[in-house]
């Protein structure tokens, strides 16, 4: 008899990277703070949860739906700009991706709160270089 090859593993992560998708877009569209071009909130937890847990595909799957989803709900909608918008959380998605590889080779506490943190910083110059791009390419055209 052939060994039938069983699919309960991809559609159990196939599930909860729809799941985690679904609280990427809650945490960022609606229990964020935005008060102008600063905005605070913990739509990067799903990211991480997914990089540590699951490793960088599902990460940067997360990422991606997540963002263009969070696109989408925005005012602004969909615009030539969104995939530029994306690009942070995509970078964020890669580099707690990478951080994840590294702290299952040395699990130590403080290599992960390292990882995190410095995806953040990553996250946040990611978003202020777009911020200074965007400023510059409108008050000079």
């Amino acid at each position: 008899m052939e060994k039938q090859i069983s699919r309960r593993p991809f559609v159990y992560r196939l599930t909860l990277d729809a799941m985690m998708v679904a609280v990427y877009v809650l945490l960022a569209v609606v229990l964020a703070f935005k008060a102008g071009i600063i905005e605070a909130s913990w739509s990067s937890l799903p990211i991480f949860l997914a990089a540590f847990l699951f490793g960088l595909p599902d990460a940067l799957i997360i990422a991606f739906v997540g963002s263009f989803l969070e696109q989408l709900l925005s005012p602004y909608g969909l615009s030539a700009t969104s995939f530029l918008w994306m690009l942070p959380v995509l970078v964020l998605a890669l580099a707690a991706g990478c951080f994840a590889m590294l702290t299952k080779r040395y699990p130590k506490v403080w290599l992960l709160i390292a990882a995190i943190l410095f995806c953040e910083l990553l996250y946040t110059a990611a978003n202020t270089v777009l911020l200074i791009t965007e400023g510059y390419i409108v008050f000079n055209s």
